[in-house]
């Protein structure tokens, strides 16, 4: 994979937390962007295609502070479209935060901003639909990719370079401080960051000579880093062959460019993937597969796609969130299903959605504020369920989030 960033035309999934993932998201979120039938690509909150279009913003779920976009506090039980704009290539959700970018480059958020993390400079909360595209809520231009953590936010630049603001209490943000800011603060000087993916209070992205990079809180060793101190600037992750990376709620998961996947920091939950319970604080290698091409980290579990378009899930499922029908923590990686038309997967907190090749949309997990977008809070749902007569081109969520968000 050639770790470059991308134009903002190419949709991103991360995927926190978060981004592949976010490309909505980091999610997490989560995040990163690829090709799902090359493998070449990234993760975060959400694992994702390479798109070359734009669409219109559609979200589901929690909205107590108007995180999909509109004023009213009750949750969106299906998906409902957000303003009339048509050209959004990325969106992002954090715990009570979203934002978004535009064709042109601009970067837009709104929601709950108490800490700071929509990064107008101001600590007022964005709750309305018509701030949403409008001078009320944008961040600045020139945006590639963006990722929402638990209440902090980070962005890489076209020209490569990240900034992050917000809440920084762990040091999530890498500048070195604890200090929260409400303005976009460069992290270091670099100007060839890939991917990023926020979690909850920790932060991890890519560059693009295939180096790994994690900052923050990093209890139970999530940084993967080899120790559990926190990190106030950016301290790399053993190894150059990284292509993707999903930070998940205290656990941290990504891929290399050799197909392999990794998996670090707290495994109370299976959340590892493996050697279940132990914490790991350097990267474990999942299994020994090398079809892996994207990672999606959420609150206690984890999701996989493979090049060949199945979907494996493994940690918590007590909410369902697995997606395998059992009861208890699944230690191991199991497969979602039998389908093997899976392009696009993204984890929120308790619940997963997924896109298949013929862009139909399939959510899984908890559902109390109707972020399975299946029209109703019937909970858990325990496998994949289309939402039906919905289509879309990314989906996004993020490992703090009981919302999902779509390009469609």
């Amino acid at each position: 994979m050639t770790m470059t960033v991308r134009r903002p035309r190419r949709l991103w999934v991360w995927l926190a937390a978060g981004a592949y993932a976010l490309g909505l998201f980091a999610a997490g979120g989560v995040s990163a962007r690829f090709t799902a039938s090359s493998a070449s690509g990234v993760s975060s909150f959400a694992s994702a295609a390479t798109f070359g279009a734009v669409g219109s913003f559609y979200g589901w779920g929690d909205n107590a502070s108007a995180q999909l976009g509109s004023a009213a506090s009750s949750p969106a039980t299906s998906p409902t479209i957000v303003g009339s704009l048509t050209d959004w290539t990325e969106l992002a959700v954090g715990s009570a935060h979203a934002c978004g970018i535009r064709a042109g480059g601009n970067l837009y958020c709104w929601g709950q901003n108490a800490s700071g993390q929509l990064g107008l400079g101001n600590s007022t909360n964005i709750t309305a639909t018509s701030a949403i595209g409008t001078a009320g809520s944008l961040v600045g231009s020139g945006y590639a990719h963006v990722a929402a953590g638990f209440n902090h936010t980070c962005a890489i630049k076209t020209s490569g370079s990240l900034w992050c603001w917000g809440g920084n209490s762990s040091g999530q943000l890498g500048l070195g401080n604890t200090s929260s800011t409400t303005a976009p603060q460069q992290v270091g000087t670099a100007t060839n960051w890939s991917t990023v993916s926020a979690g909850q209070y920790h932060t991890c992205g890519t560059q693009a000579d295939g180096s790994l990079w994690c900052w923050g809180d990093n209890g139970g060793g999530r940084l993967g880093v080899g120790d559990t101190a926190p990190y106030l600037t950016p301290a790399q992750v053993a190894g150059t062959t990284w292509r993707g990376v999903s930070a998940g709620y205290f656990s941290t998961c990504a891929t290399q460019t050799n197909g392999t996947l990794w998996c670090w920091g707290d495994n109370s939950h299976a959340q590892l993937g493996g050697d279940y319970p132990n914490n790991h604080s350097s990267p474990m290698q999942v299994g020994t597969a090398t079809n892996w091409s994207a990672v999606s980290s959420g609150q206690w579990h984890a999701c996989a796609l493979t090049t060949g378009g199945a979907v494996f899930c493994w940690g918590d499922n007590t909410s369902g969130q697995t997606g395998t029908a059992v009861s208890g923590s699944v230690t191991t990686p199991a497969q979602v299903g039998s389908s093997t038309a899976w392009t696009q997967l993204t984890s929120g907190a308790s619940h997963v959605c997924a896109r298949q090749s013929d862009q139909s949309v399939w959510c899984w997990g908890l559902n109390t504020s109707g972020q399975l977008g299946l029209g109703n809070t019937t909970s858990p749902v325990t496998t994949p369920t289309r939402i039906s007569s919905f289509t879309a081109q990314l989906i996004g969520g993020g490992p703090n989030s009981n919302t999902t968000l779509s390009v469609s």
